[in-house]
């Protein structure tokens, strides 16, 4: 889409299924892309707002279709729900499960929508305008359906991926996992410096009045950590560019941190 928003959002699917951009043009019509993570496929669109596409926000529960009361269970398709702001100071919520919005409110505010957070319940939205107001809407489990327990939303990530979303206790776990809330980057935090003071207390305890201290190991296959730097910039490319300037293509060396 041309320069006609600051406002820029994406928001991957609560599954990882989908990546949704504000932004997009559809045959010079504003919509909202729909970016398939299977081979990143661009064959679909949220569309229906008159101007640019401002946020997308997808909702962070997996729904599945409500049961009525009395009736048996039946295995229904899980599905995920987006919401899309636009200058139009329009909304649309949206059902991956629905070929159409499930809801349309029109003039919402009296500017443009600059944004939209959903509640962790998944039923509530915040939405706020450049007017400078900030609405709430309440969704009820009739409208929605009903959201998937934790259980059963990592049961769906470890179909698809191989891993579940919970992040266990393991130390494994913990150091290839990108920490994205306070508390538990807290917790890594104290286990890390937990685990740091009772090898110090270890250390310290069969440290004897003549024993010394261990030498780092500097030397890999042979060669020093040093030399084998030396030996990599020898590698390295340079150009010259028409004006006389050089051109230095980086290397990478960080599997020389012995840490």
């Amino acid at each position: 889409c041309g320069g006609t928003t600051h406002i820029l959002r994406l928001s991957w699917s609560p599954d990882g299924q989908y990546l949704v951009s504000a932004h997009a043009m559809n045959n010079s019509g504003p919509t909202a892309q729909i970016v398939e993570r299977d081979g990143w496929k661009t064959n679909m669109d949220f569309v229906g707002h008159r101007k640019a596409v401002t946020v997308v926000k997808f909702n962070p529960k997996i729904f599945k279709k409500k049961q009525k009361n009395g009736s048996s269970p039946k295995p229904s398709c899980p599905y995920c729900c987006c919401a899309v702001g636009s200058k139009d100071r329009s909304l649309s919520v949206w059902l991956t499960s629905l070929k159409r919005p499930l809801v349309v409110i029109h003039d919402l505010f009296d500017k443009s929508i600059m944004d939209i957070s959903w509640t962790l319940t998944g039923l509530g939205m915040v939405v706020c305008s450049m007017d400078g107001t900030v609405a709430y809407l309440d969704f009820s489990l009739d409208e929605l359906g009903d959201p998937l327990s934790e259980e059963e939303k990592n049961t769906i990530h470890q179909n698809i991926y191989g891993k579940s979303l919970a992040i266990t206790n393991t130390e494994v776990q913990l150091s290839t996992t990108i920490i994205e809330n306070p508390e538990m980057l807290r917790y890594q935090q104290e286990r890390q410096n937990y685990a740091q003071t009772n090898a110090g207390v270890a250390a310290a305890a069969t440290t004897g009045p003549e024993s010394t201290a261990p030498k780092v190991n500097s030397v890999m296959n042979g060669e020093s950590l040093e030399d084998i730097r030396k030996n990599l910039l020898k590698k390295q490319v340079e150009t010259r560019t028409a004006d006389g300037r050089r051109r230095i293509t980086p290397l990478c060396i960080a599997q020389l941190d012995t840490g």
